[in-house]
């Protein structure tokens, strides 16, 4: 029966048990704000794109509003952008415009009329 080798400390070869631990530690992320470590009794999230936040540091970005796992949102039109917003503050598009030139209207002005038939049924009396 072959027993495995425990790690010897001068052995470079060899992954240190503490090493091992702390890079699979499950129970230790990092604060997308302030980059410190976050334990599992002061943790927010993980959120929608698997970060994470203090307590004190899930915050609106603009105004530091302190946010809830239900009165946050994330930038949706930059998916680079993963910063928490409140609801006042979130990026939004602003509305679309059509004018002339715009293809489908410009298309739909152009259509020649197929024919001058006029539906009796519609417009009783041609009018």
């Amino acid at each position: 029966m072959a027993y495995l080798n425990p790690p010897q400390a001068g052995n470079p070869a060899s992954p240190s048990f503490s090493k091992l631990y702390r890079s699979s530690n499950l129970y230790e992320s990092v604060c997308l704000r302030c980059g410190q470590t976050v334990y599992q009794v002061d943790r927010i999230g993980p959120l929608k794109d698997f970060t994470f936040y203090h307590y004190g540091c899930f915050k609106c970005v603009v105004c530091g509003t302190k946010l809830t796992l239900k009165t946050y949102f994330n930038n949706q039109h930059d998916s680079e952008d993963k910063q928490v917003y409140c609801a006042s503050h979130v990026p939004k598009m602003g509305p679309g415009h059509l004018d002339n030139s715009a293809v489908v209207i410009k298309t739909a002005l152009n259509v020649p009329r197929s024919s001058t038939f006029i539906n009796e049924q519609i417009r009783p009396g041609g009018k």
